[in-house]
């Protein structure tokens, strides 16, 4: 299997896992020694891609509850 193949399939399992399971995931990026291959490496990478994307999220929610609190503060009549 080329490594580029394999990249691909470790980064898929490694979405999937931190999706699915992220203890394991956590887990079995604590225990990985060798970063040179390509399977390992895919499988951090998905793992990355998921907790971004996650992460990117929330903020966006965040910000949407930011602009609604700021609209409904708007609308009171303070003077």
């Amino acid at each position: 299997m080329k490594n580029k193949d394999l990249a691909i399939k470790g980064f898929n399992a490694g979405y999937l896992i931190e999706k699915f399971n992220p203890n394991l995931s956590a887990s079995l990026s604590k225990g990985i020694k060798e970063n040179d291959n390509p399977y390992v490496l895919g499988f951090l990478l998905g793992r990355i891609k998921l907790v971004r994307e996650l992460e990117k999220g929330k903020f966006q929610e965040l910000n949407v509850k930011s602009k609604t609190s700021e609209n409904k503060l708007d609308e009171l009549d303070l003077d």
